[in-house]
């Protein structure tokens, strides 16, 4: 399709693929943050009209761009909504563009579907209308390829 592509900038397992520091287990760079300050170095964020993050990027590198950058982050799909997690310091921009996927068979949440969509609910800015939450029961941690195609 014109005017269109798709570009990985990380991936699951690779050497900063953990916490940093601050966080259990977290341990110094090469990590989640120095990754997302590397993102930013070379300007892949700036260049992005939509970034997608997976649990821990989402848990991680876009609380960081948006403390870095508030609400000039590009608007980010969340798989399994990990922007909301506890140990996250960053202030959510208000006026950030947000699209959270949560996975109902996810094996994190472990309480009912009701409970785990009004805990990331109320993460959510009080008065943030740029914010889209999807539950999917049916989908896992890592969603299936059967349900996304």
């Amino acid at each position: 399709r014109a005017g269109f592509s798709v570009k990985f900038a990380g991936r699951s397992r690779a050497r900063y693929d953990r916490y940093p520091l601050g966080w259990p287990r977290g341990s110094a760079g090469p990590n989640l943050e120095t990754f997302a300050q590397n993102l930013l170095n070379d300007r892949v964020i700036e260049q992005s009209k939509c970034l997608v993050f997976g649990s821990r990027g989402g848990q991680v590198v876009l609380p960081f761009l948006w403390q870095e950058l508030g609400e000039r982050v590009p608007p980010a799909v969340v798989v399994n909504a990990g922007c909301t997690e506890p140990y996250v310091s960053a202030t959510w921009p208000q006026q950030a563009i947000t699209f959270l996927l949560m996975a109902g068979q996810d094996v994190f949440f472990g309480e009912s579907p009701e409970a785990y969509i009004a805990d990331v609910k109320s993460k959510v800015p009080a008065g943030n209308a740029t914010t889209a939450i999807l539950f999917v029961n049916e989908m896992y941690h890592v969603p299936q390829a059967d349900l996304l195609g």
